[in-house]
């Protein structure tokens, strides 16, 4: 009997059991085997299930619904899936790339359903928000810009919420004060718009993005603690928490990272975890009617001592019940190596705990000549599955960075309220950098692991943006794939197509002169006075004996000038990353703004600051009294006061007491070790303009120029000329 006489749904029973690399052979027979196995959308939906799901392969995430699906549609998915994974894992592979000019530095960039690429854009003059069509093929050329919006100052951070029905930004618009713009990105008129549909004042560093909820770090330049504002009624919630820590009145760590859930926020600290509830209704039946009110905190989770300089990011959320949910997080310590772990999160508990985290899995031994290769930047495929790493070698400056591609594991709930890791993170596989901008100058990178594509702006040029694909050509069938922008359902907003480029306004006054002052020593006296000036109004209380808050007679006054790397942690400003001020807050993982409130006369390094109500104080240089008590072996001191800013404000003598505690002066000084991965990214990126420098005033060339062939070199070849020009 022939196999083909056998009925239709007694062969894809057969079909269903045998291997995919035996169903791909079975249709390449003969006709007949092929077209009964490619119309076969019960046997395509099988393999989806069980030959890419199961095995965490990645696919796009905006596919139309398997019930709209074809039997042909379904198995461009798998053969997508399986191609996409097989290059992902192929050491050196070459990505596709296509290049487009900004004109303007990208300091954020976020891919949108494969076919669109939106950047905030920035230079000394102004700044817009652009997208782009990026669409296989991928053209390349300014007319791929498809609308742009412009903003009053450089953005910061932002998050991207593409729900279907809706794609939107949450972005901290840098301007002083700054604030929080909501995005709308649709279609108005058969063409893509952008226009903004909301803002909330004075308030920055967006960590959660869910619909009409965003959670963000810091309020008029405080991050004691986090807020959550619905942006479609006006509500504001303080997530408000009691001080653990015996050293300070207040929390000392800003959050880290939030995520939003049915009416609950989950916020993550250095040293905690926190549960909170929004009032029912976010906000809209409150009993008072105030627009601004704590969030009930139900719970929270201390961390073991080892967390506290140990950021993290809470990546995705799954439902485990109708009560409990999973939440997988990235973590990277002060090495900067990379870990996973997840939370528990039953906010209904009364007998166990409301949190649960599990143990972190840091990733495996790397290959022996990076084992001890710090990540620089790192980026979560957007289903969660793939990332993309980018390692310093050995932790020299003197090496080209390198890309690497790495899986994400993948963890499930086991017995009771525990989480069971499904999958390890897999080896990381270099790829070629070829096409890429240079990595010591790289700005902003996002990674669509669904589509395989890695967006990667910087590099020599500042307007560069690259958009490599880890598919050479389109497999997906188009007719399977929503790509399109939705139409707006937001009323009175602000939307234009091509705008006109409007002046920065309000920026912080740093940027207006940053050009014309390379580093903080040369920033002239009338500068440091204005500055002065704007310390003394905020800060409003009289210096106590021996101290002073004339800063134009401190040494060391232009130091404490602290930009904020708007345009980016490698942008112009990188003589600044170890300066006092910016190692300051990097030190603390800081949000806030930090103020300087006096310093010491006979000790211009000594000097009191407040973030918010915090108040601390900070020593780098040692009288030969201090050195014989031994504070010669700190690199400098660093202490949080036991009193609140509005205390010490009604009894200064509270300011001498703490000062002359030597527990209090270094209770933050052995304890802090954060901010490594931006210090390793300024140090990389001054290497380079170092570098390139030399190479120019010798040879009469800019080794960033793309003619020369520099940007095509090898490994090896950039090496060599770093060595040669530092």
């Amino acid at each position: 009997m022939n196999i083909l006489s056998l009925p239709a749904d007694i062969l894809s029973v057969i079909f269903n059991l045998i291997s995919l690399p035996d169903v791909i052979n079975l249709s390449q027979v003969n006709s007949t085997f092929h077209q009964s196995i490619i119309t076969d959308k019960q046997l395509w939906v099988h393999i989806l299930k069980r030959d890419v799901s199961s095995a965490d392969l990645s696919i796009p995430s905006n596919l139309v619904s398997i019930e709209s699906a074809s039997a042909s549609d379904i198995y461009t998915w798998v053969k997508h899936a399986f191609i996409l994974n097989n290059n992902l894992n192929t050491p050196c592979f070459e990505l596709s790339i296509s290049d487009f000019n900004t004109k303007r530095k990208v300091i954020w960039v976020k891919l949108i359903r494969g076919t669109w690429c939106l950047t905030a854009s920035s230079d000394t003059q102004s700044t817009s928000l652009q997208l782009w069509r990026i669409s296989h093929p991928i053209p390349a050329g300014d007319s791929n810009l498809v609308a742009e919006y412009s903003l009053p100052a450089p953005v910061i951070d932002g998050i991207l919420d593409d729900c279907g029905d809706h794609i939107r930004c949450a972005i901290t618009i840098g301007t002083s004060p700054p604030y929080i713009s909501i995005i709308e990105i649709s279609q108005e008129d058969g063409g893509p718009t952008i226009g903004q549909v909301a803002c909330i004042p004075e308030a920055s560093h967006v960590q959660l993005f869910n619909d009409s909820v965003v959670g963000f770090a810091a309020r008029n330049g405080d991050d004691t603690y986090p807020y959550v504002a619905v942006w479609s009624t006006g509500k504001v919630y303080r997530l408000f928490s009691p001080s653990l820590n015996a050293i300070s009145p207040l929390p000392l760590d800003p959050s880290l990272s939030m995520i939003y859930w049915d009416g609950f926020v989950l916020s993550h600290q250095y040293r905690d975890i926190k549960l909170y509830a929004l009032p029912k209704g976010d906000g809209d039946d409150n009993d008072d009617g105030d627009d601004e009110c704590d969030a009930k905190l139900l719970a929270s989770l201390a961390l073991p001592e080892f967390h506290d300089n140990i950021s993290t990011t809470l990546l995705h959320l799954y439902r485990l019940d109708a009560l409990s949910v999973m939440i997988s997080t990235i973590k990277q310590n002060e090495e900067s190596d990379i870990g996973f772990s997840t939370i528990i999160c039953n906010p209904y508990s009364d007998i166990g705990e409301k949190i649960i985290s599990s143990e972190i899995s840091w990733t495996g031994p790397r290959s022996s000549e990076d084992e001890a290769s710090p990540i620089m930047r790192y980026c979560i495929g957007s289903t969660g599955k793939k990332s993309i790493h980018m390692f310093l070698p050995c932790k020299s400056r003197l090496l080209m960075p390198k890309f690497f591609t790495s899986s994400v594991p993948q963890f499930k709930r086991d017995l009771g309220d525990t989480c069971r890791m499904l999958s390890k993170s897999s080896e990381n596989v270099q790829f070629s950098r070829k096409g890429l901008p240079l990595p010591f100058l790289i700005s902003a990178m996002d990674f669509d692991d669904g589509w395989g594509l890695l967006a990667v702006a910087g590099g020599s040029n500042s307007g560069a943006l690259s958009i490599g694909s880890f598919i050479k050509d389109p497999i997906v069938a188009e007719s399977s794939v929503d790509t399109s922008l939705p139409l707006s359902k937001v009323k009175n907003r602000e939307a234009l197509n091509i705008s006109e480029p409007i002046p920065n306004e309000d920026i912080p006054l740093f940027y207006a002169i940053k050009d014309e002052y390379p580093d903080s020593y040369s920033i002239p006296l009338e500068i440091v006075s204005e500055y002065s000036h704007y310390w003394k109004q905020v800060s409003q209380i009289q210096p106590i004996p021996g101290w002073s808050n004339d800063w134009l007679r401190n040494e060391y006054g232009s130091l404490w000038i602290r930009p904020y790397p708007y345009y980016g942690t490698e942008s112009r400003n990188l003589d600044y990353i170890e300066k006092m001020v910016s190692n300051l807050q990097l030190r603390l993982g800081s949000f806030g703004e930090i103020l300087p409130i006096m310093y010491n006369e006979y000790n211009h390094t000594k000097v009191l600051f407040r973030v918010g109500n915090r108040v601390f104080v900070y020593q780098w240089f040692y009288s030969a009294e201090e050195e014989a008590d031994g504070f010669d072996d700190y690199a400098y001191i660093l202490g949080v006061l036991p009193y609140t800013y509005e205390e010490i404000t009604l009894d200064t003598s509270l300011i001498s007491t703490s000062i002359a505690n030597r527990d209090v002066i270094l209770n933050l000084t052995e304890n802090l070790n954060r901010g490594i991965v931006e210090i390793l990214q300024g140090r990389a990126a001054n290497l380079f303009l170092r570098v390139r420098r030399n190479y120019l005033t010798e040879n009469g060339e800019d080794i960033g120029d793309p003619s020369l062939g520099f940007l095509e070199g090898s490994d090896e070849d950039w090496n060599m000329v770093l060595r040669s020009y530092f």
